[in-house]
């Protein structure tokens, strides 16, 4: 009975390496292709300056936890308390990222890639910690760390052609 519960779980995995595959690409651009947008926008910028910008950016990851502790307390009755702090994030996020090329210019590039990389940034990050519990909700203990590492390969993955693929698809 048990066996059979955790296969009828296997079709997550291709959506959990989805959300994690995003995550990925997320990252290569806020790390690669960010960066060298505006040092080819704005000629003034330093290395400096363009560090300190992707740090504030990325800086919503780096609490978590206090994500970790509303997706566990709070959600909706008909979705669950997962599902509402994945969904919701995710879809904002990426109508942001649908927004960022419109909303741009020389004049602003730098102010709107720190405030709308850190919505970004928060979204993702509500999204990879309410998926990570969602994870645990439903796997048992020992099938965690090949669906952990199917995820993160995946994860890997956009990392390492995000950037390759934005420079092919719009370059």
């Amino acid at each position: 009975m048990e066996k059979s519960a955790v296969e009828l779980k296997k079709p997550y995995i291709g959506i959990f390496s989805l959300n994690y595959f995003t995550q990925g690409i997320t990252q290569s651009f806020f790390t690669t292709i960010i960066p060298i947008y505006l040092l080819q926008l704005i000629t003034t910028l330093d290395a400096g300056e363009i560090s300190s910008v992707m740090s504030m950016i990325l800086l919503p990851f780096g609490v978590k936890f206090i994500y970790g502790i509303l997706s566990d307390k709070f959600g909706l009755k008909k979705m669950g308390r997962r599902k509402p702090w994945i969904i919701f994030p995710s879809i904002i996020s990426g109508l942001i990222w649908i927004l960022v090329p419109f909303v741009l210019t020389p004049d602003n590039a730098m102010l709107m890639i720190t405030l709308l990389g850190i919505m970004i940034v928060i979204g993702v990050a509500m999204g990879d910690t309410a998926i990570d519990g969602l994870i645990l909700d439903l796997y048992p203990k020992e099938r965690l760390g090949r669906v952990q590492g199917i995820c993160w390969g995946f994860r890997s993955v956009g990392i390492i052609a995000g950037g390759p693929l934005v420079v092919m698809l719009f370059l």
